[in-house]
């Protein structure tokens, strides 16, 4: 039987550096994961009602602003545990994961999230994801994050245990999207679409009531989204 795997694979460079990243995470963190699932098809038909207007938003920037609005209301999960100290910061600085050839993956920040429009979202969602694939970041455009995004969607995987882009005491993983029904108010069976979500928490700095409290109230929003 021939070996397909005669090539070795050193950790060093920025695999390397990735390796140690998420070793010192485990390490230095108490990390704990939380799941749950929200009906997305309130979200998809707004979507389709701004493309129909001529705003062609993606589904991850319509999850980004709903998380942001989300996480203006618990602030709690938005720092850093650095020194055995906790520093909230008052904007929303957020990271999101690219993945990159070579079994590689960054995360660009987008700053002061909290004050930008969808548009601008995602505008700057295409800018820092350009710059990463052709390996034009800087330090300045992947530190100083206060929460990460990290999307699974477009594969087969509803929840998964997200590890922690420490210093930083959350990050949230959007899975794998599926077909359900529901019975709607006249007694039929309507189609829904179920996202999966999973949170990881830094333990040290948050508590299961508030982590939980977040994830209930992001899926209540998504499923309660109001399109203009």
């Amino acid at each position: 039987m021939e070996n397909t795997l005669s090539n070795l694979v050193h950790l060093k460079g920025v695999r390397g550096a990735i390796a140690k990243k998420m070793i010192n995470s485990l390490q230095s963190s108490a990390q704990l994961s939380f799941h749950a699932e929200a009906n997305i098809s309130p979200l998809l038909d707004c979507k389709r009602q701004l493309s129909a207007q001529g705003n062609n938003v993606s589904l991850q920037d319509m999850l980004h602003l709903v998380i942001i609005a989300t996480l203006g209301r618990h602030m709690h999960l938005n720092g850093k545990l650095e020194n055995n100290t906790i520093t909230y910061d008052p904007d929303i600085h957020l990271s999101f994961a690219v993945s990159l050839e070579d079994n590689l993956l960054v995360t660009p920040t987008i700053f002061s999230a909290q004050h930008l429009t969808i548009t601008e979202l995602q505008q700057l969602r295409h800018e820092a994801t350009k710059k990463a694939q052709q390996n034009e970041l800087k330090p300045k455009d992947y530190t100083g994050g206060s929460i990460t995004i990290t999307n699974l969607g477009l594969s087969r995987v509803k929840y998964f245990t997200p590890i922690l882009n420490t210093p930083q005491i959350a990050i949230l993983g959007l899975g794998a999207t599926t077909e359900s029904y529901k019975l709607n108010a006249k007694g039929e069976l309507e189609a829904t679409k179920l996202m999966g979500l999973s949170l990881t928490v830094d333990h040290r700095a948050i508590d299961g009531v508030p982590a939980a409290n977040f994830l209930s109230d992001l899926c209540t929003n998504i499923e309660e989204i109001e399109c203009e």
